[in-house]
């Protein structure tokens, strides 16, 4: 499979302050992937990076990351 680019947006509560942040990175899905586990791999990664176990996603975008 190809590499394909992913940007996530979440908003998510932080004691009483509500905050956005936004990631991305890069992905070779495995052969069996779907949209769906690197969609969940995407945010997993996030929720791990922001040290959160739940957020709402605002925006996704997965795409081929070639130009």
């Amino acid at each position: 499979m190809r590499r394909h680019h992913w940007i996530i947006t979440v908003q998510y509560r932080d004691g009483v302050k509500i905050r956005t942040h936004t990631a991305n990175g890069t992905v070779t899905p495995y052969s069996d992937a779907t949209r769906q586990t690197v969609f969940e791999d995407a945010l997993t990664h996030t929720l791990q990076q922001l040290d959160i176990t739940e957020a709402a996603v605002l925006h996704y975008t997965l795409e081929p990351d070639e130009l």
